[in-house]
C-alpha cells in the first residue's frame, strides 16, 4: 500500500524501493534465507516468551531489522519478507530474480521454525 502511494504522490519517480542485488543468484537466495533465517529467529524467541515486555518483543525485532538491512542491504536489498520485495517490484516492473526473494524468505523462516521447535522441545524448562 505504501509503495502505491508513493507511486501516485511522486509519478516521476524511477523508484520505490524494489531491491537491487549486487551478488550472483545463488549468493542471493542464500544471504536472503539466512537473514531470514535470524530475522524470523528472533520473531519466535522473542514473541513467544511469556516474561517479554512489549516494548522489548518490539525492540528485538525492530533491532534485527535494521541489523539486517545494514549488512545484507548493500548486497541484495535484504528483503527478509516477500511482501518487502513484491510490492516494489510490482511498482517498478521489476521481476528479475524474483523466486530468489520468495524461496530465500521461506526457505530461512522455514529453517528458522524448525530449529526453534527443536531447541524449544529439548530446553530443559519444558523437560520438568
Amino acid at each position: 500500500m505504501a509503495v502505491f502511494l508513493l507511486s501516485i504522490l511522486l509519478p516521476g519517480s524511477t523508484g520505490y524501493g524494489a531491491v537491487m542485488s549486487r551478488v550472483n543468484p545463488w549468493q542471493t537466495f542464500l544471504w536472503e534465507a539466512t537473514l531470514t533465517f535470524f530475522l524470523m529467529l528472533v520473531i519466535l524467541v522473542a514473541a513467544t516468551n511469556p516474561k517479554a515486555k512489549k516494548l522489548m518483543i518490539a525492540s528485538a525485532i525492530g533491532g534485527m531489522v535494521l541489523l539486517g538491512s545494514i549488512v545484507g542491504g548493500p548486497i541484495t536489498g535484504a528483503a527478509m519478507n516477500p511482501a518487502r520485495y513484491l510490492a516494489p517490484a510490482l511498482t517498478e516492473g521489476k521481476w528479475q530474480g524474483w523466486w530468489i526473494y520468495l524461496a530465500g524468505a521461506f526457505i530461512g523462516a522455514i529453517l528458522a521454525a524448525i530449529l526453534y521447535e527443536k531447541t524449544k522441545a529439548t530446553s530443559p524448562a519444558n523437560n520438568s
